[in-house]
């Protein structure tokens, strides 16, 4: 607005080291903050990759009596690895969150087969190749349901998701209705002749 003084704020990335912490702290923060920011705040890594030094940093400034706020990420993150990996033990929406790691191990059985297809028994490739199709669909449940946009994304949900599932369906139906090939035997009639071959009887004199 005309005539206000405009607000700012400084963001910092949590220090990796216990020199940079110090600095951060006992030089840069009170150097910045007698420029009367609005508050601080400190970043929190990509997935909560930097969580534990993002609260101490945190926690430090506040002590000083400075406004701080720290970034947050939503998801998995309060269940950690184990919640994320094991289906069932995440905090968070625990069946969106299970649909999605069975999607992800889904996915890697998929490529896995994918690569290494002549490891497979005869006539396994192709079962495993359009379980690839049970893959998609775990993700894009997974989606619907562990997101809190959902409701605001369904269009797009939609969108990508029923062209997939027409070609799957359009797969399987082709695949019933197909007429199967014969398979050729001994007595088969060549296409060369149209016929089996007569076998002449000779005698040795």
């Amino acid at each position: 607005m005309p005539g206000q003084r405009p607000r700012i704020s400084f963001e910092y990335f949590p220090p990796r080291t216990e020199e940079g912490r110090a600095r951060l702290l006992q030089e840069t923060t009170p150097a910045l903050n007698a420029l009367a920011p609005a508050f601080f705040s400190v970043t929190y890594g990509a997935g909560g990759t930097t969580r534990d030094a993002t609260l101490d940093a945190v926690a430090a400034i506040r002590e000083a009596g400075i406004d701080v706020a720290p970034h947050l990420s939503f998801g998995a993150d309060d269940a950690g690895v184990i919640g994320a990996l094991v289906p069932g033990l995440s905090e968070y929406r625990p069946p969106a969150i299970a649909v999605g790691s069975v999607a992800l191990y889904a996915l890697v059985f998929t490529a896995a087969t994918a690569k290494w297809t002549r490891l497979l028994p005869a006539g396994w490739w192709l079962k495993a190749h359009r379980f690839a199709a049970v893959a998609f669909l775990l993700a894009w449940v997974h989606a619907v349901l562990a997101g809190t946009d959902g409701g605001a994304l369904s269009p797009l949900y939609i969108a990508t998701g029923l062209p997939v599932l027409a070609g799957v369906a359009h797969r399987w139906w082709t695949a019933r209705v197909r007429p199967q090939r014969a398979i050729p035997t001994a007595s088969s009639p060549t296409p060369a002749m149209g016929r089996p071959a007569p076998v002449v009887a000779t005698e040795e004199s």
